[in-house]
């Protein structure tokens, strides 16, 4: 219609007076949003916006259509974009050229449906939403159940209300973080954070990371909360390994006796072979040949963290190339000239070529068989042997 014209040529004429590009983007963007859901509601908006740019401001009432209200709330659900930032860029941008706030914005943030749909896809979205609504139990509850950051925004009387704390970290521990200091004291509401995230132990009280009882829940839920625990804690055998028994890595945390320990070693090796990295520092550990063999029989690659004569121990290495052909890149030199060591390597992974040692990259069988696995390991074939080679197929 000729209204509907009138009205994309403000629209345009006004926009394109931005030189902000971002504005210009959010702008386009809600229009074409909104023109497809309802001409009456985007008329009254474009309006709005078209024809009076500096004076949205707060003293001017704008008329919320329940269509419009409507359409941004399907929006945020779907979560193809979201309301309250797309709005609130165009009320920064505004503010900045000297316009004021936008009512149009306010009148978004005031409304429960959108921004209850809005945190719902974004929880961080209540950081704009009016004042009334950061006190609204349902509205940041479904915001921190979205991300916990969001708890940050949410009014200072709710990260006081224990009941409510109680209710956000049941859905979502790390909200502990932003709950009042005295809340962080509480045993109840501390279990019930790390019993749901182990490594929301974090912002618990100190004397709390001391508890026993609270500190066994966390590692039995996130074994790196131990990284939180009490020092007093890390020294604990039934902690610790209660920890690397949730994740080996949690080895790193314990103290150092209990990195000395074989049995917490090996509980920690059988979760993640990565915790041989971690065991020992004087390395008595990893000299222990039962301890590196179950480690390597996981994970061929964490031959590299083997003290180096197991590194030339031939069962060792075989079983490490086995799990995994390019530990063959970890073992020493001797076994890297090892006919049957790199057999079972290339078998595996031909391009573990690349490792076996300059002396077996001219052997023909070695090399056949790494290059039946992936022809890619022609690549590393010794040029003297590719050329006989060449020699015989033209002959």
């Amino acid at each position: 219609s000729s209204l509907d014209a009138t009205l994309s040529l403000l629209v345009t004429s006004w926009v394109s007076s931005y030189t902000t590009s971002h504005l210009r983007a959010a702008s386009r963007a809600c229009a074409a949003q909104f023109a497809r859901r309802s001409p009456s509601s985007t008329a009254q908006v474009l309006f709005l916006e078209a024809t009076e740019p500096p004076t949205l401001a707060a003293g001017y009432g704008y008329p919320e259509s329940p269509a419009l209200m409507e359409a941004l709330v399907e929006e945020a659900t779907e979560n193809r974009f979201s309301p309250l930032r797309c709005w609130r860029l165009s009320w920064r941008r505004a503010y900045s050229f000297g316009h004021g706030g936008s009512c149009l914005a306010r009148a978004y943030f005031r409304n429960r449906d959108v921004v209850l749909a809005a945190v719902s896809a974004n929880g961080w979205s209540l950081d704009l939403a009016d004042e009334s609504l950061k006190r609204d139990r349902e509205v940041v509850l479904a915001a921190t159940a979205q991300d916990h950051l969001a708890f940050c925004a949410a009014d200072e009387s709710l990260k006081r209300d224990r009941d409510f704390v109680l209710a956000t970290v049941t859905q979502n521990a790390r909200t502990l973080r932003y709950a009042d200091e005295s809340l962080k004291r509480d045993r109840e509401i501390v279990l019930a954070a790390v019993t749901t995230d182990g490594d929301a132990l974090e912002y618990a009280d100190e004397n709390l990371r001391r508890d026993r009882y609270v500190v066994l829940a966390a590692v039995s839920q996130s074994g790196k909360a131990l990284m939180h625990a009490d020092e007093s804690l890390k020294r604990d055998r039934e902690v610790v390994l209660m920890a690397v028994a949730q994740d080996g890595t949690a080895l790193r945390f314990a103290d150092g006796s209990l990195r000395r320990d074989r049995d917490v070693v090996l509980a920690a090796v059988n979760h993640n072979t990565w915790a041989l990295k971690y065991a020992d520092e004087s390395l008595r550990l990893r000299r222990d040949r039962y301890v590196v063999l179950a480690a390597v029989s996981q994970s061929g690659k964490a031959l590299m963290h083997a003290d180096e004569s197991l590194k030339r121990d031939r069962a060792v290495v075989l079983t490490a190339v086995k799990q995994n052909a390019w530990a063959l890149c970890h073992a020493n030199d001797s076994l890297k000239r090892n006919r049957e060591v790199a057999m079972v390597a290339v078998k595996q992974d031909g391009l573990a070529l690349l490792y076996a040692d300059e002396s077996l990259k001219r052997n023909r069988d070695v090399v056949l068989a790494a290059v039946a696995q992936d022809g890619r390991a022609a690549a590393f074939v010794d040029d003297s042997l590719r050329r006989s080679i060449a020699s015989e197929l033209q002959q």
